[in-house]
């Protein structure tokens, strides 16, 4: 019903728009190369436009300044000045725009909806808009409120180990999302970071040398000199955050220390580079939600790439969330076994250690086999801080203590299958089944697959089987947030269906008995239909694409959608050409695309890897 509200309020603007660009093809025939072309390059330019005014438009109010375009096409056709319709034309020009204009800004009530993350922390007693950011890259704002403290994972006992609680901070929101913490001041007790789940790894390597994958709002930069880090490198690729994290530092003696360096780079631009070895490779906990470009540093390669950078007994710290269930704790395991069987290790099973609280765990991939005083240490820090081992090399379930009850629960029959008079681990019980030799079998569950990311297919969120749809929609609400997408965008795809054979159909209503034969409907409908989808499949690939490359979803997505409309309305004006021979043309336009297309698959992925250090 909500998606058919988007089509309602849509439908008048692109209807007659399309009504618009068809009667310039009706009135000028002999030019519709041209006309295409100039539709298609305009369209190239008018995203860039678009794109352009995010920078200081709100993306409510984005309609407000489209609006005087489209007047100015009116002026294009208004009638001559001997004609006296003239003033009556551009008098109801004028009153169109005006009230176009008062009711998109007038009559504006977008906001925030009460599922949003911000919602709450908008009406918090208090709280205040710190800053406003706009950006194409989203709607940044920065709350100050009594709710708002570092989002950090701390020990139930933070308190028996002398440890202070989360400090006061301000909150980072993106298009209404919760993205990090930023620091109010720097005079905080810091002694959280004692108790804080993350800090292990510097338990385990005493004064390492730190490649830090994101900073928590530039919390983990002190955080990790506190814990006894020698030399910190740390990267912030979102721009927007890495401004703030470097203005919000600037007066503090964290990014003046010499040990510190702060960086834009994303991972794979850094492991590129391949000149530097690292003790500690730490991706901090709220990393993978603060752009979507972040997905690709959860992938296979990514991890063959940190493992690279390990120095002799370095160590990979990897987080994620079990906060929902634990299949996303089970897929990235799985990324961590492909990336160290396919780096050549042959048992990688001893090179990965899991622990966690209740909310999260974190996953240690090491360049050696963890060795038994390794694990010794793993354990007693969990059991001062009731956190809990849930695999390590040689893990005896049945003399694990368990202080943090994590269930197994079935999705088929929604039902808790672990015992309900003791405490379980699911992520202990699907680690041991994993590298047992299972995988097979866990890795495909009925509803879910958890194969493990890659470049080529890059998407974390992305567990749901579509094959069994059904029994995915029945138990709608035990599906996590991240995962709707996939099924909003498998209900817009039918409904887009079944609307094009709907709009394909119509002409066969007005032609009667002047109907073409029925091979020359089937063929302009496999022929429009075609394009269409060429362009969909090409542009969804080259997004991705650019969007690693570049590390930037909005710029992949610019670069790219600029590019093809406008070097396709390149293309159709340069065909009028073959008009007199258009067979020519489409056989030189089509063995150009495959051929390009071959290369692409060849060398495009190669290509972008050797640039990537640049």
């Amino acid at each position: 019903l909500n998606i058919g509200k988007y089509y309602a309020v849509l439908f008048p603007f692109f209807f007659l728009t399309g009504c618009y660009i068809s009667l310039y093809f009706l009135l000028f025939q002999h030019h519709i190369p041209k006309i295409y072309g100039a539709d298609l390059a305009g369209a190239g330019v008018g995203a860039l436009v678009v794109l352009l005014l995010m920078f200081w438009v709100n993306p409510f109010y984005l309609l407000a300044a489209l609006l005087p375009l489209l007047a100015a096409a009116g002026l294009y056709h208004a009638p001559a000045p001997r004609k006296s319709r003239r003033a009556l034309y551009l008098g109801a020009l004028a009153l169109l725009l005006l009230a176009g204009e008062t009711v998109v800004v007038g009559f504006n009530r977008a906001d925030f909806n009460e599922y949003k993350s911000i919602y709450p922390a908008l009406h918090a007693p208090d709280s205040r808009i710190v800053q406003r950011i706009e950006s194409p890259r989203g709607h940044f704002l920065v709350l100050d409120n009594f709710t708002e403290r570092l989002d950090i994972d701390l020990s139930n006992n933070f308190a028996v180990l002398g440890a202070g609680g989360p400090p006061r901070t301000y909150g980072l929101y993106s298009d209404g999302n919760r993205i990090t913490s930023l620091a109010r001041d720097f005079d905080h007790d810091r002694s959280y970071v004692r108790a804080a789940l993350d800090a292990f790894p510097y338990r385990l390597k005493p004064a390492p040398r730190v490649l830090l994958i994101g900073t928590r709002g530039g919390f983990r930069l002190q955080e990790a000199l506190d814990l006894g880090a020698t030399e910190v490198v740390a990267l912030e690729p979102e721009e927007t955050l890495y401004g703030l994290v470097r203005r919000g530092l600037s007066g503090s003696a964290v990014l003046a220390d010499g040990r510190v360096t702060l960086s834009r780079q994303s991972p794979a631009m850094l492991a590129a580079q391949g000149d530097r070895r690292y003790d500690l490779i730490d991706i901090a906990s709220d990393f993978l939600g603060q752009a979507e470009a972040n997905k690709f540093a959860f992938t296979v390669e990514a991890v063959q790439g940190y493992y690279r950078q390990l120095s002799e007994d370095g160590v990979v710290s990897i987080p994620v969330s079990i906060r929902e269930f634990t299949v996303y704790a089970v897929k990235t395991l799985e990324t961590a076994r492909r990336a160290l069987a396919a780096e050549g290790v042959e048992r990688p099973q001893d090179h990965i250690l899991v622990y966690r609280s209740s909310w999260n765990a974190r996953i240690l991939v090491a360049r050696t086999p963890f060795a038994p005083e390794a694990i010794a240490r793993l354990r007693a820090f969990c059991s001062e801080r009731s956190f809990d081992t849930s695999y390590y090399p040689g893990i005896d379930p049945n003399r694990v203590q368990i202080w943090n009850d994590l269930p197994q629960v079935s999705f088929s029959d929604q039902t808790v299958v672990s015992a309900s008079d003791r405490a379980s681990d699911a992520l202990m019980e699907e680690a041991l089944r994993l590298f047992s030799g299972d995988d097979a079998a866990i890795l495909r569950p009925h509803l879910f697959n958890l194969e493990p990311s890659t470049y080529d297919r890059p998407f974390f969120y992305n567990v749901l089987d579509l094959q069994e749809i059904g029994s995915i929609l029945q138990r709608i609400a035990l599906i996590p947030r991240e995962e709707i997408g996939h099924l909003i965008n498998l209900a817009v795809l039918l409904q887009s269906v079944l609307f094009a054979l709907a709009v394909l159909g119509l002409p066969l209503i007005r032609w009667r008995h002047a109907r073409p034969a029925g091979r020359a409907i089937v063929k302009s409908i496999l022929y429009f239909a075609g394009l269409g989808l060429g362009f969909l499949f090409l542009e969804i690939l080259l997004i991705e694409k650019a969007s690693f490359f570049l590390n930037d979803r909005t710029q992949g997505f610019a670069v790219v959608l600029t590019a093809m409309l406008v070097f396709s309305g390149l293309g159709s004006y340069a065909s009028g050409a073959w008009l007199k021979d258009p067979h020519r043309g489409i056989t030189l336009a089509c063995a150009v695309i495959a051929g390009w297309i071959v290369l692409a698959l060849a060398f495009l992925d190669a290509l972008f890897l050797a640039l990537l250090g640049l």
